[in-house]
């Protein structure tokens, strides 16, 4: 097996193992965890950081840096959390997706 080969089912096999622990946990409990995994990926490993960085930068440049960066920590945490949430919607049947779903405005469209 190539070490391309082999990286890619190290990161599969990881992706699986989190998966899954997302969906034995407690909602409340799995969404913290992907909101500290986001946080993680961007303050400690920094993926992407750089380009996220300069990103805010050119969106927002009358704005400090200290704004730019806790706006970049609460992105990547906010990603964590909603990538559990999707995982963890694999799961669900359709009455768990009724009874999450709320709707705004569909009486003006029905009429």
């Amino acid at each position: 097996m190539s070490s391309r080969r082999r990286k890619h089912a190290v990161e599969y096999a990881l992706f699986r193992v989190l998966a899954g622990m997302t969906r034995a946990l407690p909602e409340g409990w799995a969404l913290r965890a992907g909101g500290a995994l986001g946080w993680f990926a961007g303050v400690v490993l920094r993926i992407r950081r750089r380009d996220v960085d300069r990103h805010l930068e050119i969106s927002f440049p009358e704005l400090t840096p200290a704004w730019r960066g806790r706006t970049a920590r609460s992105c990547y945490a906010h990603l964590g959390r909603e990538s559990v949430a999707i995982l963890r919607l694999a799961d669900a049947d359709s009455r768990d997706l009724v009874a999450r779903t709320t709707v705004s405005g569909l009486e003006e469209l029905r009429a």
